[in-house]
């Protein structure tokens, strides 16, 4: 329920507020007191409190108990039982607002029904019993009331609370909740005649009660008052024409003035406040009514527009006729399909819509539907020929469903689209299926000669590689030969040849020796799609460490270096091969660079463009050498191939790195590719794909 204090400085304010307002009401009603000096059936304190509590929270307890406690001290009572009832009128209070939460909600207006039952059933007849019970049982045990007179004592003060809870703390809530007034000026007119009214009616039942007998009828000419207040002024309008008629019967009484002056003061004030809480509650629920009527019908109304709109705005027709074929109801989309406006066509028959080899059977239909129901399209739909204004036939869709209503009526609504489009579309789509069918049959008869074409290029290449290797290998012993003559040659007879003659034999020696570097390259190459992949996992990071360490002193000889900018990840691939990608990679930025600090950076990337699109999981080696032209990007690729460059000393080599390892990496189903120009450096770019374990 929150915290028991809040020493803030609005929150005594409204603490004293609540325990002024307490005393002095409370006053009122001791002075009215009938049954004893403690118990009056005049009670507004309670209809404060409970709105207080409902306003402004449990905490605001401490005003009402304090209120309560001094209210009873001034009636003489001792401070036990003063604190006892003090404590009553609390948990009633307290009580009420929770059952009023709990099934009302947070904020009860009583602008509902529900709010309007729960006040009564929780707050005026229940909550009060916990005061009516405390107070009552206290003054009877404190001696200062017979037991014999508790049960009368006990009404009399239920009957008080009760009148509290159903005349003012309504009239709180509702000015609370809704304090400003928002009136036309006919409403402001239609207010002042009703304030004249009730002066009128007061001054005839109190001075003039002679006036055409009205004074015999005091209650039930309340009731059309309190009728069009509820009517045109609602909550707000009830409960302040209750509290008036409830304080000027008050007033009236105690002048001993009215209709009801001859009888005894506190039977007509038990009658009064009877009469007060049975006319507040049926103001109150009657006002409930109407505001819930009128929100129904105001949800009616915004319910009927959407779905007016919403018809109005669908691209099909939507067209509702009685069981005569009279057209009842026509959209906006009909208009479009058909060219008839909705004044040209309701209360027509619905023929005029149709073709005359449908119209002429279209009533007899409905007529055989209504006898038999066998239906054909209701419920069912289908595809016929609508009927435009001007005299044109159109393909259309047809759906109809029937609506029965009260007293045996029934509708049909159909929901009717234009299919000219389609059925022009369905025309074109035949004939492109057909043309598809042709080419299906196209394609596979070239599917098949480029099956056998793949075939026979698979063999081609495969006897190619063939070649290659037993080439390549029986080249090998031969050359060996001729290597070993050579040597042979060199050392038996160099004595013996002149200058000239030594220097053929080196040539040839040199050459050899080339041929047999060329040979071993040529079988590598063939051996490298001919072997499986020894697939495992390799920390690239670790890879490029290893690879330091072996080329140390050849980076010490040329003053380069290898750059990791950023951690590498982890690969699964044929470890060896791809060791041998990057070193190839390294060799060559170090090898063809004219810079005096060479830098060989390899890294990492998640995303790349290449020239082929988007790629993912992309390495990377990165020089700052002599560059290449774009023109050779393809051609650095091909075995054997190398491109000199008077910028730098000529390297030994056959020219085959480089196609090694697009040999590799396409084994490992990945991609390589390049980005240099001339004296700009070059990023070579490689991909590892997924491949078997």
């Amino acid at each position: 329920m929150g915290s028991a204090f809040k020493y803030d400085s609005r929150y005594v304010a409204r603490v004293l507020i609540l325990a002024t307002l307490y005393y002095i009401t409370s006053k009122i009603g001791f002075n009215l007191s009938s049954v004893a000096e403690q118990v009056t059936v005049i009670w507004p304190p309670t209809g404060i409190s409970l709105a207080a509590v409902l306003l402004f929270g449990p905490d605001i307890w401490l005003g009402i108990f304090l209120g309560a406690v001094l209210a009873n001290l001034s009636v003489h009572e001792p401070v036990i039982v003063a604190l006892s009832i003090g404590a009553g009128n609390t948990l009633e209070a307290l009580a009420g607002a929770w059952l009023l939460h709990r099934f009302a909600g947070p904020s009860p207006n009583l602008a509902h029904m529900r709010d309007v039952l729960i006040l009564i059933l929780c707050a005026a007849l229940l909550s009060t019993t916990i005061s009516a019970t405390i107070g009552t049982t206290s003054l009877c045990l404190a001696g200062l009331q017979p037991w014999k007179h508790y049960f009368p004592i006990w009404f009399t003060w239920w009957l008080g609370d009760a009148g509290g809870d159903v005349i003012i703390a309504p009239l709180l809530l509702a000015w609370y909740y809704t304090p400003y007034l928002s009136l036309s000026r006919r409403g402001m007119l239609e207010a002042a005649a009703l304030a004249l009214t009730i002066v009128a009616y007061t001054y005839i039942i109190s001075v003039r009660p002679e006036v055409s007998g009205l004074a015999q009828f005091y209650p039930s000419a309340v009731f059309p008052l309190l009728i069009w207040a509820a009517i045109r002024f609602g909550t707000r309008g009830v409960t302040t024409v209750n509290f008036l008629f409830y304080g000027i019967a008050i007033g009236l009484t105690v002048m001993h003035l009215g209709p009801l002056s001859h009888m005894q003061t506190g039977l007509v004030l038990d009658i009064l406040q009877t009469f007060t809480i049975t006319a507040g509650i049926t103001g109150l629920v009657m006002s409930a009514a109407i505001r819930e009527r009128a929100e129904s019908e105001e949800t009616e109304q915004e319910s009927r527009i959407r779905l007016d709109v919403v018809l109005d705005n669908i691209v099909d027709g939507l067209i509702t006729i009685d069981d005569k074929g009279t057209i009842r109801s026509y959209n906006k989309a009909c208009t479009t399909i058909f060219g008839y406006t909705a004044a040209e066509v309701i209360g027509r028959n619905v023929r005029m819509l149709m073709p005359e080899k449908h119209a002429t059977h279209h009533n007899e239909y409905i007529s055989n539907y209504l006898k038999t129901g066998k239906a054909k399209i209701i419920g069912i739909g289908r595809e016929l020929e609508g009927l435009r204004k001007d005299g044109t036939l159109f393909p259309m869709e047809l759906s109809v469903a029937e609506v029965k209503m009260g007293h045996g009526i029934r509708y049909f609504s159909g929901i009717i689209r234009d299919i000219s489009e389609r059925k022009n579309i369905e025309g074109n789509l035949q004939e492109a299926h057909l043309y598809q069918q042709q080419m299906i049959r196209d394609l596979q008869l070239k599917e098949g000669q480029l099956l056998r074409y793949t075939q026979d290029l698979k063999r081609s290449n495969q006897e190619l590689d063939d070649f290659a290797y037993i080439a390549s290998h029986d080249l090998k012993e031969p050359l060996r030969g001729l290597l070993t003559q050579t040597s042979f040659l060199l050392e038996d007879y160099k004595n013996k040849l002149d200058v000239d003659g030594l220097r053929r034999l080196h040539r040839l020696q040199y050459l050899s020796l080339r041929m047999e570097k060329l040979i071993g390259d040529l079988l590598y190459f063939s051996r490298l799609g001919r072997t499986d992949l020894a697939v495992q996992e390799l920390d690239i990071g670790e890879a490029i460490s290893e690879i330091r360490l072996m080329m140390d002193t050849f980076l010490k000889e040329r003053n380069a270096s290898i750059v990791v900018p950023q951690p590498l990840p982890l690969v699964v691939c044929d470890k060896l091969r791809i060791v041998e990608v990057l070193r190839n990679l390294i060799t060559n930025a170090i090898k063809y660079n004219d810079k005096p600090e060479r830098v060989a950076e390899i890294g990492f990337m998640n995303t790349a463009q290449a020239p082929h699109g988007p790629e993912t999981n992309v390495f990377y080696v990165k020089d700052n050498g002599i560059g290449i032209d774009p023109e050779f990007h393809d051609a650095i690729f091909r075995i054997f191939k190398r491109l000199e460059n008077p910028a730098v000393r000529q390297e030994e080599g056959t020219g085959s790195g480089l196609t090694f390892v697009k040999k590799i990496i396409e084994r490992h189903n990945g991609r390589i590719w390049l980005e240099s120009a001339s004296g700009k450096g070059s990023t070579f770019y490689f991909t590892i794909g997924k491949i078997d374990t």
